[in-house]
């Protein structure tokens, strides 16, 4: 239970600096697995590559640079006379 109020505490401390959500939990997990898993950070290095794979892989996340894309085409500057 400490582990888990430490890594809240470490979670809230990184992004009251500002840093980016998603970037704060990328480093409070993988310490977090590196530290308390058996075989440390050489597990979490394999464990966060297989991730980065899978998920830039995955067929499903393939329309979100067209709602990107479509975005940035109703964008105001666009619609200028």
């Amino acid at each position: 239970m400490i582990e888990l109020l430490i890594a809240v505490a470490v979670m809230l401390l990184i992004a009251g600096f500002g840093a980016p959500l998603g970037f704060t939990l990328l480093a409070v997990g993988y310490t977090g697995y590196g530290l308390m898993h058996p075989r440390g950070f050489d597990d979490a290095n394999v464990v966060i590559g297989q991730q980065i794979f899978d998920l830039s892989t995955n067929f499903q996340f393939a329309v979100l640079p067209l709602f990107i894309f479509d975005g940035g085409l109703h964008h105001p500057v666009w619609h200028r006379r």
